[in-house]
């Protein structure tokens, strides 16, 4: 393999193998260079002394990396030097296999790093004494990375990142069965409802809504089950929970809970979200087994579009909102596409929604939270012939979020004579990072005044002249940071169909002028917003100047006069 030139800086930091799904988190950069492409590669010697690719990942580089450029500082790349990646492994590592690190550069060079087997060996963790020593080791790097944001300050960063990475981890094994008189040594209420919800731990508006929906089951003193996926461990958990206590067991495979609950009566079952877990097509096949099992009311929430495709936020092959074309551009797609959780599902895109349709069919209710995403349903399942209907109308409630934690006073803008363009979250691809980059570099090209404030954080590198990042905020104080950013014109650039948005309908309770692309929730309300405009064009210069007029009539154009 050809070394290269350019110097690199790097760190693997895990290396998760399950079955055949691998996990894997680590920092990369070079000097001075962009990253086009980044893959795990496993190779393995052949009879002549020649090399095969026996697998790889592809992984998602450009992830804000703030404790790493806390120690590189003299390289800007260091920012967005992250990397992520889950999917499809051929199989173990064996002796004389080779883990490479390849990455190809805006020069035009191909990178290839090769990994010491000392660095990933023990990720493999074939014993119980290299496990605890691969949990010393995580637990190690990320306070170093603790201790690297306290420094700098970003506390919340801090504590989100401690609490999704260290929090919630398996503390022992799922007993093959529970009992009532278990749960109540637990602290469960005799005679309370059980309840169970489905859901990823990836932070978000899905979890959001799951932890607020727990706090009122425990409340009324239910006990709750919650169904997730450890990603860090590559590994199903069980949570269970009642007002005194909580408990988080490691299950081998979901669907071993049929047997563990068998003696609970199960009163509900929710489906929040299933992104991220591995094998999750087979989860509507669990969901209906527990629904029968124990005659419980079954409840779909549409969060996303995993139900449709693998490729949740229905990015397509070409990172481009794919409006649910036929089956057959489908098809052509999905072994191309990279986002979303498409890595871990091998097969047709028929069979995955042949896996979802059930689900949806013996639904007791699917609750939207738009319009607009009832029809993208409706649409990738339509009515076919001699078929029973999929989404069937009786079932469907929509039903939008409630964001009664925010001050619904308008806010009042001081900054009135240039225009900030406000962009609120964390804004990764999905949420239009790359057009968010695309709209700095315009304004910097036209030699232009307009500036860009992103509340929160964005992926991707923008002369900080024209872009200034606030870092993670606070739900509760979002009207302070907005104020605080001097924005005044609000751009949501996402460009997927979101099925609601927080953050839309935030902005429309402060009162202020607030532009989107036309796609899923935020165009359906904004398009009834009086201080909405729904952008016509992704082209950034188009963008830009549409914005300028909406900054105009907004703070400049004259009131009508009441003789009129």
């Amino acid at each position: 393999m050809p070394k290269s030139s350019t110097p690199a800086t790097w760190e693997l930091e895990s290396f998760q193998l399950n079955q055949s799904t691998a996990y894997v988190i680590g920092w990369l950069f070079v000097p001075g260079e962009r990253i086009n492409d980044l893959s795990l590669q496993l190779r393995t010697p052949e009879n002549g002394g020649k090399e095969i690719l026996v697998g790889q990942i592809i992984l998602d580089a450009g992830k804000p990396r703030p404790d790493v450029f806390q120690v590189h500082q003299a390289h800007p790349e260091a920012l967005e030097s992250g990397f992520v990646g889950l999917g499809a492994w051929p199989r173990q590592p064996r002796r004389g296999d080779r883990l490479v690190l390849s990455a190809s550069l805006d020069n035009g060079e191909r990178l290839n790093l090769e990994i010491p087997s000392a660095r990933w060996h023990w990720s493999l963790c074939p014993t119980a004494w290299q496990q605890r020593t691969a949990a010393i080791r995580q637990l190690l790097r990320y306070g170093k990375r603790a201790l690297r944001l306290l420094a700098s300050g970003q506390v919340a960063s801090l504590c989100e990142k401690l609490a999704r990475q260290l929090g919630e981890m398996p503390q022992q094994s799922l007993p093959p069965r529970l009992t009532e008189d278990d749960l109540v040594s637990l602290g469960a209420n005799q005679g309370a409802s059980f309840n169970l919800i489905i859901d990823h731990r990836l932070g978000g508006g899905a979890n959001h809504y799951r932890m607020d929906v727990v706090k009122q089951w425990l409340k009324q003193g239910n006990t709750v089950f919650t169904l997730t996926y450890h990603l860090a461990r590559l590994q199903p958990m069980l949570i269970v929970e009642t007002r005194t206590q909580q408990l988080r067991f490691g299950l081998e495979k979901a669907s071993d809970l049929l047997p563990t609950l068998s003696a609970i009566p199960l009163s509900t079952i929710t489906y929040n979200t299933a992104v991220s877990f591995v094998g999750a097509e087979k989860i509507p096949e669990l969901v209906l087994s527990l629904k029968q099992q124990h005659q419980a009311r079954l409840t779909v929430l549409l969060h996303d579009y995993f139900s449709i495709c693998p490729s949740h936020f229905l990015i397509n092959a070409n990172g481009e909102f794919c409006n649910i074309p036929d089956l057959e551009s489908c098809r052509r797609c999905l072994p191309n596409n990279r986002h979303g959780f498409t890595s871990l599902f091998q097969g047709d895109v028929a069979q995955w929604r042949a896996a979802w349709a059930p689900m949806l069919q013996q639904a007791d209710e699917i609750i939207a939270f738009s319009h607009s995403s009832i029809e993208l349903l409706k649409k990738a399942y339509g009515r076919k012939p001699g078929k029973p209907v999929v989404v069937r109308e009786e079932s469907v409630t929509v039903q939008p979020h409630s964001v009664d934690y925010i001050d619904t006073e308008s806010l009042v803008i001081k900054n009135r004579d240039q225009l900030v363009i406000g962009v609120v979250g964390q804004i990764g691809f999905h949420k239009g990072a790359a057009f968010v980059q695309g709209l700095a570099q315009e304004i910097e090209q036209q030699g232009a005044m307009e500036r860009i404030a992103v509340i929160g954080s964005l992926e991707g590198r923008c002369n900080p002249a024209i872009v200034r990042q606030s870092g993670p905020y606070q739900r509760e104080d979002l009207a302070k940071a907005i104020l605080e950013s001097g924005a005044n014109i609000m751009l949501f650039p996402s460009i997927w169909p979101e099925t609601f948005s927080y953050v839309t309908q935030e902005i429309i309770q402060f009162g202020l002028p607030l532009a989107c692309f036309s796609y899923g929730a935020p165009a359906e309300r904004v398009k009834q917003y009086e201080k909405g405009l729904v952008l016509k064009s992704q082209d950034p210069s188009d963008v830009l100047e549409s914005l300028r007029q909406l900054f105009q009539a907004s703070y400049h154009t004259p009131a009508p006069s009441q003789n009129t």
